[in-house]
């Protein structure tokens, strides 16, 4: 970054989709996936597989012979340079080593096997060592994916093509979202209707013995014939609830001063339409009902005696569901706002600043874009029930999975994931003021600050939004602006254009800059926030300004692009 500030910053998708650096035309996304289709030799090795040296590795560490490690498995990326949406620079950061750790540092959801699979050269093999291998960290273990058939299904099921189950998630209705291809050689997705429907998928979770359960974090108790499940802590509010119910066994997902899993086992299958509590910050209430049909004259108390239940602390795992279109609204020319609702069973609620990914196939290549959901009404003081997630996305023609989703019909399905990221509210709820400086479809994160402003209890915040955009048409939910300014007096919006037509008298004109930043931030004030999200060159640019008039790296968050 240009600035020396060393504010901190988030891996926060937008709505676009975009990457960090401008590549050279003709190196989108899609025109890698036409060069690994082409027959060209990718690898230099002639399609053998080799055994590869950590000394052979180190050979090719430069950009015109670049090897690189992942998982365990080489690849020759000299051709992909051009390609990496990161930028040269970024990729020879690993190139000639085993990048394995900085990989999942910056791509953790990112299917490397995928994306560059005919640039495969072959394993990495490790030299003899005698020291005791460690065991894993429990912080670091993964969700894994794990086939649960519902019962219905025959035993010797078999699934015709690859597309229905894609890493990590089984479609549960047979119908993806599919859409013809941006060239005629290239195809999104495969018809997958004529599949047979499976359920969803247990987590794969191990216990942590790091967890003292004499918290009682959770307990069940009997609630008129219904089972109510009590999870409380003394710490912070609680955030980021996810719950799945998959026949017998329930994953939650929560954060106090911690993030935990809990996997709980009821001794029957419960109903998938149970019922969830969230208005006290420090306890959660969901009150479950068993599925069968003698559940009325169940023994409530021995049942609960029979529940098992482990718990470990996990941080941004990823696992996906298949998440069905219910909505989809336009925003502006380009953008639009998308409904996605949850399989049933299946609650979330994102927090501020954490972003999902949306998964899709093209031509066999898993592909992942991540985005920042939004909330319907922003200036809506009703509470989300979990079970939908809205996605604000400007869709670009040129685009590689923008496109799938714009033309995904309502009912069918995309793979989503939880959400990830490590934004703490802390930094508002300290907060005296706020400024949001937000450039496109930087709005997006922005969308659930206002909304948290505007319904704070603790005090009323003074919020100024500078939002910078090209043109009039670009400016994404003026109208709902408006009405939260409207709502709340306290909100106030201009929109800057860097291309206005003659007549625009809706706000300023002009690029972000700091005298224009001086005019709403005048002086550094204690408990003044700045937030920033926009593309990578707006981004730095605002942190300078701010930087240039006094403000500290406290005071300044940037929300930077996936």
């Amino acid at each position: 970054m240009a600035s020396d500030l060393g504010v901190p910053t988030t891996s926060n998708a937008t709505g676009s989709g975009r990457t960090k650096v401008a590549l050279r035309p003709g190196r989108s996304l899609m025109d890698w996936i036409r060069l690994t289709h082409s027959g060209r030799d990718l690898t230099s090795v002639g399609g053998r597989c080799l055994d590869v040296t950590p000394r052979e590795l180190a050979k090719h560490n430069t950009k015109k012979d670049a090897w690189i490690a992942i998982r365990g498995r080489v690849y020759n990326v000299t051709h992909y340079m051009e390609y990496h949406p990161g930028g040269e620079a970024e990729l020879m950061r690993g190139v000639g080593t085993d990048a394995t750790d900085l990989f999942n540092q910056v791509h953790q959801w990112v299917n490397a096997e995928s994306m560059l699979e005919k640039c495969f050269v072959g394993y990495l093999k490790k030299s003899w060592t005698f020291e005791v291998p460690k065991l894993p960290n429990l912080k670091n273990l993964k969700f894994k994916s794990k086939t649960a058939l519902s019962p219905e299904s025959p035993s010797n099921l078999t699934i015709a093509s690859p597309v229905a189950i894609s890493g990590d998630a089984i479609i549960p209705n047979g119908k993806e979202c599919r859409v013809d291809a941006a060239s005629p050689d290239l195809k999104i997705a495969e018809d997958v209707t004529d599949r047979p429907a499976v359920s969803k998928k247990e987590w794969s979770v191990t216990p942590s013995l790091q967890v003292d359960q004499s918290e009682e974090l959770l307990r069940f108790e009997n609630a008129d014939g219904l089972i109510k499940l009590i999870i409380s802590h003394s710490g912070e509010d609680h955030r980021g609830l996810i719950i799945d119910l998959v026949g017998r066994k329930c994953f939650l997902k929560i954060s106090f001063d911690s993030t935990y899993i809990f996997t709980i086992e009821f001794p029957e299958a419960m109903k998938e339409d149970y019922k969830v509590s969230t208005e006290d910050k420090k306890v959660i209430e969901i009150l479950f009902e068993a599925a069968n049909e003698t559940a009325a004259n169940i023994d409530v108390q021995s049942f609960i005696q029979r529940i098992h239940w482990t718990t470990c602390e996990l941080k941004d795992e990823v696992v996906y569901w298949f998440c069905k279109l219910v909505d989809k609204a336009e925003v502006n020319y380009n953008a639009f706002l998308f409904t996605f609702q949850l399989p049933s069973g299946t609650k979330m609620w994102v927090p501020i600043g954490q972003h999902i990914q949306v998964k899709t196939l093209i031509e066999g290549m898993e592909i992942v874009r991540s985005y920042t959901p939004v909330v319907s009404i922003p200036n809506s003081i009703l509470k989300e029930d979990g079970s939908t997630i809205h996605l604000m996305i400007k869709v670009y023609p040129d685009g590689a999975v923008t496109p799938i989703i714009n033309q995904c019909n309502i009912g069918e399905s995309m793979q989503i994931s939880n959400y990830v990221g490590s934004f703490s509210e802390q930094m508002l709820a300290a907060s005296e003021s706020v400024t949001l400086l937000a450039a496109g479809t930087g709005l997006t994160p922005m969308v659930k600050v206002i909304h948290w402003i505007m319904n704070a209890k603790d005090k009323n915040r003074c919020a100024t939004l500078l939002f910078f955009n090209k043109k009039e048409d670009d400016i994404l939910w003026r109208k709902e602006l408006l009405r939260c300014h409207k709502a709340y007096d306290k909100f106030e919006v201009l929109n800057v254009l860097s291309e206005p037509d003659e007549e625009w008298t809706g706000g300023s004109s002009g690029r972000i800059n700091e005298d224009l930043i001086k005019k709403f931030i005048p002086a550094p004030e204690i408990g003044h926030q700045v937030f920033v999200c926009g593309p990578l060159p707006f981004t730095e640019t605002a942190i300078r300004c701010l930087e240039n008039i006094g403000l500290t790296s406290n005071q300044v968050y940037a929300f930077t692009g996936s």
